[in-house]
């Protein structure tokens, strides 16, 4: 799992591809990856005058320079918001959480 700069990446083991991952960024140096609510990556890289990509997001797969690329992977689920807190993405995680186990997923 990588960090969502666009020039300098962070980057954390992962074993598998389970789970509810959230990442927010909330300024051009300040990101963080969350995996089932914990926090996993404190992403603090200064991205000085580089400028975000002009590409669409991609959800079930990944945007390879403007390029829809399938992974393989099932998607549940996927928001977008802005710019989430720490306890916020533990409160996503178990909303998400309670709502499978109410439908029996």
């Amino acid at each position: 799992m990588s960090g969502p700069n666009r020039d300098v990446y962070g980057s954390v083991a992962n074993a598998d591809s389970l789970g509810a991952y959230v990442i927010s960024r909330t300024g051009s140096a300040l990101a963080k990856c969350f995996k089932n609510g914990t926090l996993v990556l404190p992403h603090t890289a200064d991205q000085g005058a580089a400028t975000l990509p002009n590409i669409n997001i991609a959800i079930g797969g990944y945007n390879d320079s403007g390029v829809f690329s399938d992974d393989g992977r099932t998607s549940k689920w996927a928001f977008l918001a802005e710019g989430v807190t720490d306890v916020e993405a533990a409160s996503i995680t178990s909303d998400l959480q309670t709502l499978m186990t109410a439908i029996g997923r």
